[in-house]
């Protein structure tokens, strides 16, 4: 199911949306990590807990492997890892 409305607050920031959602100016579909602890605290209520929702790749985006700092490789490599074990639950 496809849903499309208009909105007069248009944010990029996930932090920033979540923040919104729970000053009460709007709804907000958002992934989990974002939202479990409001949710559990009843900050936030889910209003389509049945709904699906689309999952979306996490990608790491840098610029050359040729000069990748092994700290970052070793970062990317962890998260991997730990995404693989555990996946990240959507939204």
């Amino acid at each position: 199911m496809k849903v499309e409305g208009r909105s007069r607050l248009r944010l990029d920031s996930g932090e920033a949306i979540r923040d919104a959602a729970v000053a009460g100016l709007g709804i907000a579909c958002l992934p989990g990590f974002l939202v479990d602890e409001d949710l559990a605290s009843g900050c936030l209520k889910a209003l389509l807990p049945s709904c699906e929702t689309e999952l979306f790749p996490i990608m790491a985006i840098y610029p050359s492997k040729h000069h990748l700092p092994a700290k970052v490789r070793r970062f990317i490599d962890l998260r991997v890892g730990q995404w693989r074990a555990n996946p990240p639950a959507p939204g």
